[in-house]
């Protein structure tokens, strides 16, 4: 069975290591630092991450940067932040949470977060718990490109290429992942053709308790023969409880069609086992936000997690063995 390699000086980023001015207006129970965003960016030869802060509501998103993708340096002001005029329409207000990164066709990156969670959280209705899109060139300077859908979908991100005349998003709807395709590469409007790509029940299964929701992890990654997509599985409902965890997973789709899955595997590629993993604000968590191909001279993909919604963690996959599961 394939896992994924830890690295071994894991966690990454904690509460204690980033600047305090991150973190100076959340209680200290309050205080995460995880489910972080990472590209590697080839013009500057650096890895760019965007980072959860805060555990629970007003959640905002801080910026780092790396040369190896395991040692960070962590801007001291927040990339994105709530209560931004800026979002104003979209109810960022109430906090960003979970980015996923995508470098798309116009040379833009693109970031897929969830938004709006205190009204979510207050109203207790999913109306409010859905995906926002931004675009930036510099990590710097954001522009807000909207919200999409309407309804409750999260864990969003497109495939980072078109497929023929459209864009392919991949999401979560309810307990599924989901696709939706778009004939405006502006990734603005459009989507439609929504299907079922993945459900829990086609995932792998455990003894004890029955796999309750399953979402993207980190965007698609193109590989020779196909498209790994990572994914994370949720046992358990609510926050807690004796058979509560969350793992990863993945599977492989067609690079023509990504509604074709052609490998899906049978057994978690991640189990919550560490300290930081088993302990934290949040018990039994291994959360992932990104997926991302160090480029065609490595093997290695490398992986990041938020751990028990508290800390960074990270580690990596190798293409061979993935690619030599793909008949």
């Amino acid at each position: 069975m394939i896992e994924i390699r830890r690295f071994g000086s894991n966690p990454l980023i904690t509460p204690a290591s980033v600047p305090s001015s991150l973190l100076k207006w959340y209680p200290r129970s309050w205080r995460g630092i995880f489910n972080c965003g990472v590209i590697f960016d080839t013009a500057i030869d650096r890895f760019r991450m965007l980072f959860r802060i805060g555990v629970r509501m007003f959640s905002s998103l801080g910026y780092a940067e790396s040369w190896d993708g395991v040692n960070w340096n962590i801007s001291e002001k927040p990339a994105l932040k709530f209560w931004d005029n800026h979002f104003w329409n979209f109810r960022t207000i109430c906090g960003i949470e979970d980015p996923r990164i995508v470098k798309w066709v116009n040379g833009c990156f693109y970031i897929f977060a969830t938004a709006g969670t205190l009204l979510y959280n207050l109203a207790g209705g999913a109306k409010w718990s859905k995906f926002g899109i931004w675009k930036t060139r510099d990590f710097e300077n954001f522009e807000w490109v909207g919200a999409p859908i309407k309804g409750e979908r999260k864990n969003a991100a497109v495939f980072s290429e078109p497929f023929g005349p459209y864009a392919y998003l991949i999401f979560r709807q309810n307990r599924c992942i989901c696709l939706a395709r778009s004939k405006d590469l502006t990734l603005q409007s459009g989507w439609s053709d929504c299907q079922i790509l993945l459900s829990p029940g086609q995932v792998y299964q455990d003894a004890v308790k029955r796999q309750n929701r399953i979402g993207l992890a980190g965007p698609p990654v193109k590989l020779e023969n196909g498209w790994l997509i990572v994914f994370h599985v949720k046992q358990g409902k609510g926050l807690s409880g004796a058979n509560f965890r969350y793992t990863l997973g993945f599977m492989v789709v067609d690079k023509k069609d990504p509604s074709k899955i052609l490998y899906l595997h049978p057994a978690p590629v991640l189990r919550p086992e560490k300290l930081e993993e088993l302990y934290g604000h949040v018990r039994n968590v291994v959360f992932s936000c990104a997926t991302v191909d160090l480029g065609p001279r490595s093997n290695r993909i490398n992986i990041y997690w938020g751990a028990g919604d508290t800390s960074i963690c990270g580690g990596y996959l190798e293409k061979d063995k993935i690619m030599a599961l793909i008949k």
